[in-house]
């Protein structure tokens, strides 16, 4: 056996330090020996290392992409994996739901038959070598791409080798709307998840919350319960949790980053402008008005009511429910001037005082759900 000539687990991490070049399997860094397998029409290498590749595995390479082709999953002298892996020629735009989803391919009109021997297929005819993932397991009979300027049809799909499928295809008719400069069939869109997020910009003061809403959408169908991913670029100035709430923690501007990882992988991203200040006190005021408007005068024999309503930053809170009493200058008869009556949440009716017919008093109507908004209204007693 070779183990007893030399050490193939030394010999092989000696090989790696001299000759060992970097690669990507699946979009992780690795590092491997490379040979080149000359004579073949498509780019074929022979990769050793470390870790496992398996038939279908995606390897980049001196920026080319490859597919592993062959049964990888046995270690060989207890030091590295061998694979042959060949170069993918093209992209294919396959359609899934109709949206395209473009795959890495090799693409070829030649076959191994029983015995070894290369077959050619018939020129209106090409074969498909793909990664078997979630989308091309999709793939079926009749299903069509667009490749070289052509519409093809899917006529047989091969499942027997883990890892990699076999599409046999035939070319066919186009269609009148079939797009051949970017290869997409008729009726088919191009997948492309749009992030929508309100408010945008966002203003939120010190220590108050701000909910950000945000959709998903792909040619104008909306993606239902998406899971998005919030960030901020500064916490120090505002936090924000995963269901998008925005909290100002110090004045300054910041970003919140909103990002989706879309069915093909790819993430995809949104960024919400955000300004932090500190707050502006409402401008909270009761506003009163009477009936007559005739600045609150009240008549013998003739009442009046008074109105109150509540103006935030000059916006009626039509919420609002309010106390009402009132205190004369001078007491008793026969200087008490006005009265109450029919008191409502949001009006009282003055009533004079017909046996004395001149003096002032006092309105007061407070706030019910905050005692310590006020509003005094002087109310004077006129002769007719």
């Amino acid at each position: 056996m070779i183990d007893n000539f030399f050490n193939m687990n030394e010999s092989y991490d000696f090989m790696i330090k001299q000759l060992g070049e970097s690669i990507k399997i699946n979009d992780l860094n690795k590092v491997a020996l490379i040979h080149r397998n000359n004579y073949r029409n498509i780019e074929e290498l022979k990769i050793l290392c470390r870790d496992k590749i398996e038939r279908g595995n995606i390897v980049k390479y001196n920026n080319n992409v490859y597919l592993t082709i062959d049964d990888t999953r046995n270690m060989r002298y207890n030091a590295y994996y061998r694979a042959i892996v060949q170069r993918s020629n093209y992209n294919v735009n396959f359609i899934f739901n109709n949206i395209v989803f473009p795959q890495y391919a090799i693409i070829t009109n030649q076959t191994t038959g029983i015995n070894g021997e290369i077959i050619t297929v018939p020129a209106n005819q090409i074969l498909v070598v793909v990664q078997d993932n979630n989308f091309t397991n999709s793939i079926k009979v009749d299903d069509v791409f667009i490749k070289f300027k052509h519409r093809w049809q899917i006529n047989g799909v091969d499942y027997t080798k883990d890892g990699i499928l076999t599409i046999y295809a035939n070319q066919v008719a186009n269609h009148e709307n079939d797009d051949l400069i970017n290869e997409i069939p008729e009726g088919a869109g191009v997948y492309n998840p749009i992030i929508v997020a309100t408010p945008n910009p966002l203003n939120v003061n010190i220590n108050s919350t701000v909910q950000i809403t945000a959709t998903v959408s792909n040619n104008g169908v909306n993606v239902e319960n998406p899971t998005l991913i919030y960030t901020s670029s500064n916490s120090d100035i505002c936090t924000v949790d995963n269901t998008g709430l925005v909290t100002g923690i110090a004045e300054g501007n910041v970003n919140i980053n909103i990002s989706y990882v879309g069915i093909n992988g790819n993430t995809y991203n949104t960024t919400v402008a955000t300004t932090v200040e500190e707050s502006v006190p409402d401008n909270v005021e009761i506003v009163l008005s009477d009936e007559n408007e005739d600045d609150f005068n009240v008549y013998p024999n003739l009442e009046n009511i008074a109105y109150a309503k509540l103006l935030i930053n000059g916006k009626e809170d039509n919420t609002a429910t309010f106390n009402f009493s009132i205190k004369n200058d001078k007491e008793g008869l026969p200087y008490q001037t006005v009265t109450l009556s029919n008191i409502t949440i949001n009006s009282c009716q003055l009533n004079p005082n017909t046996h004395h017919q001149y003096g002032t008093s006092t309105l007061t109507v407070t706030l019910q759900r905050d005692t310590t908004i006020t509003k005094n209204q002087i109310v004077s007693m006129s002769n007719l």
